[in-house]
């Protein structure tokens, strides 16, 4: 979750940045390094909950009930 805040700051901070009336060259820097940052940070993300598990896509499991499960209930 720390990572998902950090990428909604700084989507902000590139959405105020043209009207704070920095220097082109300045916000041409600044630009660079906050789409990097949000990049590798949503990588980070993505692989995160892509593997999980040792498996890709754990998410999306099959939600019914194992043999053993059912015949345990059962007893």
């Amino acid at each position: 979750m720390k990572h998902t805040k950090t990428i909604v700051t700084l989507g902000i901070i590139v959405a105020v940045l043209p009207f704070l009336g920095f220097p082109s060259s300045w916000k041409n820097v600044m630009f660079l390094i906050f789409g990097v940052s949000i990049a590798a940070l949503a990588f980070r993300i993505y692989t995160a909950t892509r593997i999980v598990d040792g498996t890709e896509f754990s998410s999306y499991k099959q939600s019914a009930m194992r043999d053993a499960d059912i015949s345990a209930a059962h007893e």
